[in-house]
């Protein structure tokens, strides 16, 4: 992944001016170490996250003080701010204020070398305190090991220009001595780790969020088999009545017979009739014509009164687990 990075620095204060006017500087003009920038400026690899949200870049020795990298500096030119394209041949004679005297060389941890700036205005800003300097520059972005305290690191580095701005990332590029306050980077340093709070938060929010959603699946799934066991009581208990107006009637046994089927197949036996082609309708009202004129013709059977009896227990016997559980559900919801 090749990106475009803006790091600053300070140009140190051992200035100065030649009987022409230019402005010679010894300057720092990059470092090693690690850098924050916002998730937004680190394109794809970091596109999950907050835009706004801090990642810890580091530039390794190895990296910036390679041969091309190094070479990449030679004569970078000079420029007010960060143009909004690279600096070239075609547009450096409108954006050039200078450039950086031959190859910078490694200082420790830094990248030395030393400036010559040639335009009255990019004198007149260094003049009035824009001190320190951006190295405008692409590379490579790759992810960190799990067990350093960076997110991800630089490779392949190229120059395109150094900007004077008037405040620098990297802590050292600058044409005044001073470094970054300690107290900035310290806050930094704090807002990256309250980043990763926050973002830490988030998933243990959705993870909450998520397992709330199961277990209200879960609680209305149970509902739903409470509500299941009931309708089959109803139907148990609805069945053990027909069987019992059955047995007034005839013994002809309806097991697995649908009540409509059973119907028909009893009107059939006691008075002798093809229903085959008559409606369900029909067929349930001379069901209970039947059943009628038997109450009307003899006093129940034993066998009638004890199916009728079990049919009616239900009112008696001790409630079911199931509606038990239910009724105890509808209890604790509506407190």
């Amino acid at each position: 992944m090749l990106l475009t990075f803006n790091d600053r620095l300070s140009l140190p204060s051992q200035r100065k001016f030649l009987d022409s006017g230019l402005m010679v500087a010894p300057c720092t003009i990059a470092r090693t170490g690690i850098m924050y920038y916002k998730a937004s400026e680190c394109g794809d690899l970091f596109a999950s996250r907050d835009p706004d949200s801090i990642v810890k870049v580091m530039t390794r020795d190895e990296e910036l003080f390679a041969k091309d990298s190094i070479d990449s500096y030679f004569s970078a030119p000079i420029t007010i701010g960060h143009p909004e394209e690279d600096v070239t041949v075609a547009n450096g004679k409108e954006l050039k204020k200078g450039h950086l005297n031959g190859v910078p060389f490694a200082d420790g941890q830094q990248l030395s070398g030393t400036l010559v700036i040639d335009s009255p205005d990019a004198l007149a800003l260094v003049g009035s305190g824009s001190s320190e300097l951006s190295s405008g520059h692409t590379c490579g972005l790759k992810l960190a090991d799990s067990n350093v305290d960076w997110d991800a690191e630089k490779t392949n580095i190229r120059v395109n220009h150094i900007a004077i701005v008037s405040k620098g990332r990297a802590g050292s590029a600058r044409i005044a001595d001073e470094e970054l306050p300690m107290e900035l980077k310290e806050v930094q340093a704090k807002l990256s780790d309250a980043n990763l709070v926050l973002e830490d938060n988030k998933n243990k929010i959705q993870k909450l969020e998520d397992e709330k959603a199961e277990l209200t699946l879960k609680v209305k799934e149970a509902e739903a088999k409470i509500v299941d066991e009931d309708a089959i009581e109803k139907l148990i208990e609805g069945r053990v009545q027909f069987v019992a107006q059955v047995a007034k009637l005839t013994d002809l046994d309806v097991t697995g017979l649908k009540i409509d089927d059973a119907k028909k197949a009893v009107v059939e036996k006691v008075i002798e009739v093809d229903l085959s082609d008559a409606s369900p309708e029909y067929v349930a009202v001379r069901f209970d014509i039947l059943l009628e004129d038997s109450l009307k013709a003899k006093p129940e059977s034993k066998m009638t009164a004890e199916l009728e009896k079990q049919a009616q227990m239900k009112d008696e016997q001790e409630v079911s687990p199931a509606v038990t559980a239910r009724d105890k559900m509808i209890e604790r919801n509506s407190k």
